[in-house]
């Protein structure tokens, strides 16, 4: 498995612990504001984490 898809996996994992956190932590109790912050914030690190699999990823010059 190439590193920008693990990153990729990884990092939807982490977006989905910390957006579920959030919504208890904040106290969001309607269901499309929390579909809304746990998508966003899943997406986020999604892309964060295959920026840092492809730049860990790339081979040397």
């Amino acid at each position: 498995m190439s590193k920008p898809i693990m990153g990729a996996v990884l990092g939807l994992a982490i977006g989905l612990t910390i957006g579920l956190w959030g919504t208890y932590y904040f106290g969001i109790v309607d269901w499309l504001s929390r579909v809304c912050v746990i998508a966003s914030v899943m997406l986020v690190f999604q892309l964060l984490g295959t920026t840092i699999g492809a730049t860990i990823g790339k081979p040397s010059a």
